[in-house]
């Protein structure tokens, strides 16, 4: 039988006040089962490139399911860099060439629950091929709270036998499939089916355009991990986070210098802008004109600024971004 799952809303608070540790399970056992858990353990990386125990055993591949707790890492991975943070789910292969970096100014607490068996490593890699080796789940998640329950169990000795490591591997492979591969394949649904995150994320941004928000913030209302979220919002909008909030903040600005009430050092604070002199350069090269002329046209009374599109503007509202020469340069 699998591990009971916790009803905990956050699984890896759990950890906290546990001790660093790392156990591989029935070592040696020598005919692995299909799907299996190898190794699990709760660690904290320094600084310098990390590499645990899960690559201590056998001849075989091995696929580690690793949970942030806390702090960040950046994985080193095919030529390219992912950021994994609090939340986000990181799978690693054996063998293969990747290592994980933590900077000097941050630390890294994750547990992690290491695969084996070719039925096991087989579906990590489809998951993977499709959702990239970082990526994020729900707070309430069955597969993270199954996944901490794993872990937990055999950091506790509760785990009592190999058909009960097989039977929890089972349970976590299949819940992970399910919320990945199963959310990909209902996302081609009907919009009235499924809630529009990115709708939520838009919301956000209108409603704080005077805050210095910026992806970050962005991804932390999709739920979702910096990297996911960009990728995942610039496949659906055609735009990147960055540049679309910053297309939000020039229209917002434009609309209050044409009605003439505010002064450009004003508008720059309402629109995120501390620095003025930068909101003026960042305003003039995106819309080719500056801020003052324009409060100085709606001051006049001429709507025509406000009310027609400039030729060099590009606005990129959510759900129909438009291709111009210039995009809109990214302050946050």
């Amino acid at each position: 039988m699998g591990a009971a799952i916790s009803s905990n809303p956050r699984p890896f608070d759990r950890f906290f006040g546990t001790g660093y540790r790392e156990v591989i399970l029935f070592p040696e056992l020598l005919a692995l089962p299909p799907e299996f858990i190898h190794s699990v353990g709760f660690i904290e990386a320094g600084q310098s490139p990390h590499r645990d125990s899960a690559w201590r055993r056998g001849d075989f591949d091995l696929a580690s399911i690793r949970c942030t707790v806390n702090g960040r890492s950046v994985l080193h991975y095919d030529g390219r860099e992912f950021v994994a943070e609090a939340g986000d789910v990181m799978v690693l292969y054996s063998p293969s060439e990747c290592r994980c970096h933590v900077d000097a100014s941050e630390r890294w607490e994750f547990f992690y629950v290491t695969l084996c068996g070719r039925a096991a490593v087989r579906a990590m890699r489809e998951i993977t091929a499709t959702m990239g080796p970082v990526f994020a789940l729900e707070l309430r998640s069955r597969t993270l709270a199954l996944t901490a329950d794993a872990c937990l169990s055999a950091l506790q000795g509760t785990i009592s036998s190999p058909r009960h490591a097989s039977e929890i591997a089972h349970t976590i492979v299949s819940s992970m499939r399910s919320e990945t591969l199963g959310q990909l394949s209902q996302s081609s649904a009907p919009r009235a089916s499924t809630p529009d995150l990115f709708f939520e994320v838009e919301q956000f941004c209108l409603k704080n355009l005077s805050r210095p928000i910026g992806v970050e913030d962005m991804a932390r209302v999709a739920r979702m991990s910096r990297y996911y979220f960009t990728r995942k919002f610039g496949k659906k909008r055609g735009v990147s986070p960055g540049h679309y909030l910053a297309s939000l903040r020039l229209d917002e600005a434009k609309r209050l210098l044409a009605q003439g009430g505010l002064t450009v050092k004003e508008v720059a604070v309402q629109c995120g802008y501390s620095d003025a002199n930068y909101f003026g350069k960042v305003f003039r090269k995106n819309l080719g004109i500056s801020p003052g002329s324009l409060r100085f046209a709606g001051r006049k009374g001429n709507n025509r600024t406000s009310d027609q599109p400039l030729a060099s503007q590009q606005t990129c509202r959510m759900g129909s971004p438009a291709p111009a020469p210039r995009r809109a340069e990214c302050a946050s």
